[in-house]
């Protein structure tokens, strides 16, 4: 039963109970805090009594409490509400706030009793945290980028010097008395496929160094394993390894472009370490299509010798490797899987097909 009565012993314990409590009536105004919320916002009890609740929040937070307050007074309960309340002094604090309602005798709500906890500092370690893990992939992302670096060079330098030749030779034809325009269209043309070539292996290279952050962007899965050959194409070429490429959808995915390609760098990086040291013929096998509860299914596999049971179970383990220190650090596959379950994904390695599978969301995004 609801009670007015401010000078109750049950509010007086209310108020001074050891934890950040307050309530708020209907119209959302405050009526009663505890202590702690005041000594942690850094509030007299009269600065507050009488002020709507939302004062105290943060601009993004004050957004989010619309939905939340419609949602309270309508089932009578939230839970696990993240919010910013905003000190006396401008201070930030990070509010985990849950609330139950007081109800009348006729079953209306009249005030909420919401139990705050400061996650301030959970909220600090886990940026701490992302932070590390953000280097953490770029450290990786340098590892795999030096790997194929000296091959994109050689990818680059040898169209460059058909375009220098190409060039040589409509200088020829212009000084020439003679001018065959149908030869120098020709040479142009070449040169100008050969300009969007070196364009489509910089572009592909551009988007697996960009830095990384929580851009996201709709992409085609296809569009996006074609950026990342592209940018191990000259690894490829120069060891004579095939790719066979099928794709039988249009979905597209809701991602961050430069982490998604990364995954793929990895695997085609492995691939070719894995092929070399193998008899087997130089292909790899990349087929994508539509799977169950809006999700696409990406099967992967090379022509290596597989791995056993015993190492699929820690090739996801960061800094686990089989290969030599200088060839390896270890981190390729568990950043992958960071990558993929960050996107909603799942990663894993069959075995028995010694392939490897990734599931992802399909984006429902027009």
């Amino acid at each position: 039963m609801a009670t007015d009565d401010r000078s109750s012993d049950y509010f007086n314990l209310y108020r001074d109970i050891p934890v950040m409590m307050h309530s708020i009536d209907k119209n959302g105004c405050i009526e009663y805090v505890s202590t702690l919320w005041l000594k942690t916002l850094g509030y007299e009890e009269s600065e507050v009594i009488g002020r709507r609740s939302t004062e105290f929040l943060s601009e993004d937070s004050q957004k989010k409490a619309v939905g939340v307050l419609e949602f309270f007074f309508e089932h009578g309960y939230c839970r696990d509400i993240e919010y910013e309340f905003v000190k006396k002094n401008g201070d930030m604090v990070d509010i985990l706030l849950t609330a139950i309602s007081e109800k009348d005798d006729k079953g209306e709500i009249v005030r909420s009793i919401a139990v705050s906890v400061d996650i301030s500092e959970r909220k600090k370690l886990e940026k701490e945290i992302e932070m590390k893990k953000m280097a953490l992939y770029n450290s990786a992302n340098l590892a795999e980028l030096g790997k194929v670096s000296g091959y994109i060079a050689h990818e680059i330098n040898n169209p460059l010097s058909i375009i220098s030749g190409r060039a040589q030779r409509i200088q020829k034809f212009v000084q020439s008395k003679d001018i065959d325009f149908e030869l120098i269209e020709e040479e142009a043309q070449g040169i100008r496929d050969t300009v969007a070539r070196i364009s489509e292996i910089v572009n592909g290279l551009r988007t697996i160094s960009r830095p990384q952050g929580s851009h996201s962007e709709l992409m085609y899965i296809s569009d996006l394993i074609e950026i990342s050959l592209s940018s191990c194409l000259g690894l490829l070429k120069q060891n004579d390894i095939r790719i066979n490429f099928k794709t039988s959808t249009k979905s597209r995915l809701k991602c961050n472009p430069s982490l998604m390609a990364q995954v793929f760098v990895n695997l085609i990086n492995n691939s070719v370490d894995e092929i070399l040291e193998s008899n087997q013929p130089k292909e790899i096998d990349i087929e994508v299509q539509d799977y169950k509860n809006n999700q696409v299914l990406i099967t992967y596999k090379d022509a290596g010798r597989g791995i056993s049971k015993e190492l699929a179970e820690k090739i996801f383990t960061p800094y686990f490797t089989t290969k030599e220190y200088a060839h390896g650090t270890g981190l390729g596959l568990s950043l992958s899987r960071e990558i993929v379950e960050s996107h909603g994904g799942r990663i894993y390695y069959d075995v028995e097909g010694k392939k490897f599978e990734i599931l992802l969301p399909v984006s429902k995004e027009a």
